[in-house]
């Protein structure tokens, strides 16, 4: 589904990826985590074509992204969805228009009464009421603002989600919400699930697997089991990390 074959990505002088190989297959849900800076987020812009790297190959769906044009790219990213950081709403718009913003633009022969159905349907996957779309996003709370955000990727049907540290700023409750559909839409649909996070506690509840990256390369690649175990130093710092959310300060021995 999505390969990195030795690429290297540098920003002037600083090198952030250095030769980062790896493979994810269709359905799985897989966390890359690592420190702040470290290049996480320039993986899930490569995958999407927003950047190009340097030397090496990115693979989607059997494709080399590499020498893509504008155009080739277009068709990516109608079956390869990102849901950025922050919600990234239009002020301007509804809460229905924005989430139907995607849909409209990338196939505009869809009937509206369709448009309508996708949404209301996307809405009822993320606990959000009907009554939330002839609001502005300025009238939500971010918990629903990043919910809507999220709405308005999975309105084209995506085969593959990429999603930048979804859960940051939520509530436990809305937190659960984002985690349990990344684990309905692998399990039910096959969607493919790139989380790029800070949250330990979040990957060993529903990844597949988890890459720990550190200095532009994969340090560690396994199962949450393996990283509960894993010798890695920065790992079991991260697993640390993910007990005292869990535990608090308390020694749990």
């Amino acid at each position: 589904m999505i390969e990195f074959k030795n690429v290297i990505k540098q920003f002037g002088e600083k090198q952030v990826l250095r030769g980062i190989s790896f493979t994810i297959n269709e359905g799985e849900i897989v966390f890359v985590i690592g420190k702040s800076g470290i290049g996480k987020s320039v993986i899930l812009k490569h995958i999407i074509g927003l950047m190009r790297p340097d030397s090496g190959e990115v693979w989607v769906e059997g494709q080399e992204l590499s020498h893509f044009s504008e155009r080739q790219l277009l068709a990516i990213r109608k079956r390869v969805g990102m849901v950025f950081q922050y919600p990234a709403l239009l002020d301007s718009l509804t809460i229905f228009d924005n989430i139907a913003f995607g849909i409209r633009a990338m196939t505009p022969e869809k009937a509206e009464g369709l448009v309508h159905q996708a949404v209301k349907e996307k809405l009822g996957l993320l606990n959000l009421h009907s009554d939330v779309l002839a609001r502005f996003p300025s009238e939500l709370s971010y918990g629903m603002q990043k919910r809507v955000s999220l709405a308005r990727t999975l309105v084209l049907n995506p085969s593959c989600l990429l999603f930048d540290e979804p859960t940051t700023g939520l509530d436990p409750v809305n937190t659960n919400t984002v985690n349990d559909l990344i684990l309905r839409l692998s399990r039910a649909l096959k969607v493919t699930s790139v989380v790029v996070s800070h949250d330990m506690h979040c990957a060993l509840q529903i990844a597949d697997r988890i890459l720990l990256l550190d200095q532009g390369v994969v340090v560690a690649d396994g199962t949450p089991a393996d990283m509960v175990y894993s010798e890695n130093q920065l790992a079991a710092q991260f697993m640390r990390e993910a007990k005292e959310k869990i535990y608090g300060n308390q020694d749990r021995r």
